[in-house]
């Protein structure tokens, strides 16, 4: 195991030197930490605000995208961006610092697996899976500050430890907020002073927002802009999209989405009302669709670990949240690092398959660094997707053939 983890590291070594080729995230990173270090609330102004003209120089600024956006980055990001900016105002510091929650993470698994008391080797899944060191030593992610948080928070509460194990989610939750749908597992495996969960779960989100609360409505105003209107990468949302778009009557979006907003029905503005409409008509359906999966596994969730033993809230993490980006808008490759803990202590060969598959994605960057037109093909998304989901039904039906074959034994034995 030394020479295996001896080996990630010096992976990781071997990028962080680099410059971010695969997504320029990155350089928001250090704005934001300049901005706040300048004593500016970073949700206040975005980066092309006239107010922020002072801080603007030739390295960052001009490789900062979407600069009429303000942040979206929640507080505890916020935080340790200005804390790396002023240790030192460096691409290679912030590299440095998401390399270091990397390995901490690292780390974290190996000793979740051994509390577990299952082979350390399956924290090579982590430690070597080349999704994972390219986006966060190559392309300095700040994902993996909340993945770090996941991670601490998977080991307290195999360690029974669930009150700290809350806060610890909370804090991943103010990194990046999809781990709320991971909340109710503490709530129900808890069988007392859930009330005492709740309150501290707010706390910690209160007194982390305090410090930004000024912005005022502008807090969630960079976070708006990309919930409504982002769509990259999407899967299963792309199949609903689709049909839900071009099945719309023109009658309709006039009526909805025109007219109550004085628009006027021009070739254009029909084009982008249409999408915006079924954007949200697809968001609904796959609302709905997760609201169903999410009610499912978790009514059932005392019963499945007394059946399958703590390693299950491992498998319905990878569930819930594997669910929640087939079905989102957005698939970005790096988002997929969040599943990683998760398939570390319940592997899953579709989903280690997609962790690599997801690479072909990043076919429509390079494209548009060559044509400057952001255009998703087909066949990208059939090479990325199509073999996951022949994995994952395949291994389903075979998971389900073997459990009634396992109850038909038991029945036939009484």
């Amino acid at each position: 195991m030394l020479i295996g983890v001896g080996s990630a590291v010096l992976f990781r070594l071997t990028l962080v030197m680099s410059t971010p080729s695969l997504s320029d995230d990155i350089y928001r990173y250090v704005w934001d930490g300049r901005v706040a270090g300048s004593g500016v609330n970073p949700y206040q102004y975005p980066p092309a605000a006239p107010e922020l003209a002072d801080l603007r120089e030739d390295e960052i600024y001009p490789r900062i995208n979407h600069k009429e956006i303000p942040t979206i980055y929640p507080p505890v990001m916020q935080f340790l961006f200005q804390a790396i900016y002023q240790i030192h105002p460096s691409l290679l510091a912030f590299k440095a610092g998401m390399v270091g929650f990397d390995l901490l993470t690292m780390a974290l698994l190996f000793s979740i697996l051994q509390g577990l008391d299952i082979d350390a080797r399956r924290g090579l899944i982590y430690a070597w899976n080349p999704l994972v060191i390219v986006e966060f030593a190559g392309s300095g992610h700040a994902d993996i500050i909340g993945i770090f948080f996941l991670a601490l928070s998977l080991w307290l509460l195999f360690g029974h430890k669930t009150q700290l194990a809350n806060v610890a989610l909370a804090l991943s939750f103010l990194s990046k907020f999809f781990t709320a749908m991971l909340w109710p597992i503490y709530f129900i495996m808890k069988n007392e002073k859930k009330k005492l969960l709740a309150l501290s779960f707010f706390l910690v989100a209160l007194v982390l927002y305090l410090p930004y609360i000024d912005a005022g409505p502008r807090l969630f105003a960079g976070l708006l802009v990309y919930t409504e209107k982002w769509q990259s990468n999407a899967s299963a949302f792309a199949l609903i999209f689709s049909p839900v778009r071009s099945w719309l009557p023109e009658s309709l979006v006039v009526h909805l989405m025109i007219l109550p907003y004085g628009y006027t029905a021009d070739p254009t503005t029909l084009d982008t009302r249409t999408t915006d409409l079924a954007l949200h008509i697809s968001k609904a359906i796959v609302t709905v669709i997760f609201a169903g999966i999410f009610s499912y596994f978790f009514k059932r969730l005392k019963n499945d670990v007394q059946r399958e033993g703590e390693v299950w809230i491992a498998k319905l993490g990878l569930i819930v949240m594997g669910s929640f980006f087939l079905l989102g808008p957005t698939l970005q490759p790096w988002y997929l690092c969040w599943l990683l803990p998760f398939l570390v202590i319940a592997p899953n060969r579709a989903w280690l398959l997609l962790s690599g598959l997801i690479a072909v994605s990043y076919w429509t960057l390079l494209e548009y660094d060559r044509t400057g037109i952001w255009q998703e093909s087909w066949w990208v998304k059939a090479l990325e997707y199509a073999p996951f989901y022949l994995v994952l039904i395949h291994d389903y039906l075979k998971s389900g053939r073997r459990s009634d074959h396992t109850g038909q034994q038991s029945r036939n034995q009484t």
